[in-house]
């Protein structure tokens, strides 16, 4: 009930400051005729003057009333992501079962388009309900289908880059940054420590 309240108030407001402004610029236009037809030699500069007035009047309203809606269609979008969302779910089986992270060519668009889903709504999507960009979303499943294979004795053989490479990754150094990012480590000081352990 308070919102509806709230979106009346606010399209109240809006109609009548363009109903303002509207009476604003015919009084300025009716003002520079009058000047105009008795003849007054400062009637044209006037005339300039109240034009300018109103181009400026104009073009500011056309921001306000741009960035407003677009600020309401961000509100709007946000607003629809449910924390039981379908496409998440989705995504989150593809990350957890079919495993999919580790296809190194995948990014935003691609996965957006597995969904069916804009790249915008999914990047929405997966920051408001993981707390991590789709980038940082990804790199975790890497990072942690790594760590996995790296305590692995069946991955002695493997080379630290085979595994990042097994896990997703096609770069070395996003590789070794990201992990140390997440473990505060070198993926060779993560393997090395947890052979130790086993």
């Amino acid at each position: 009930m308070k919102n509806s309240r709230e979106i009346i108030n606010k399209a109240a407001q809006k109609s009548v400051l363009k109903l303002g402004y509207g009476v604003f610029i015919l009084i300025l236009i009716f003002c520079s005729i009058l000047l105009i037809m008795q003849g007054n030699r400062l009637a044209v500069i006037y005339t300039a003057i109240v034009l300018t007035v109103i181009n400026v009047i104009l073009i500011s309203l056309g921001v306000y009333f741009f960035i407003g809606n677009q600020r309401q269609d961000k509100k709007k979008i946000s607003i629809r992501i449910a924390k039981d969302n379908k496409h998440f779910r989705e995504l989150d089986f593809l990350m957890k079962e079919a495993k999919i992270y580790r296809d190194s060519s995948l990014g935003l668009e691609s996965m957006s388009k597995k969904l069916n889903i804009s790249g915008n709504y999914l990047s929405q999507l997966v920051n408001k309900l993981s707390g991590y960009s789709f980038t940082e979303y990804v790199n975790g499943y890497r990072i942690e289908d790594a760590k996995s294979k790296l305590r692995d004795p069946r991955f002695i053989n493997y080379t630290v880059i085979a595994i990042a490479l097994e896990s997703g990754f096609n770069s070395k150094s996003t590789f070794y940054n990201v992990f140390r990012k997440n473990t505060g480590l070198s993926p060779r000081q993560y393997r090395v420590l947890q052979l130790q352990v086993s």
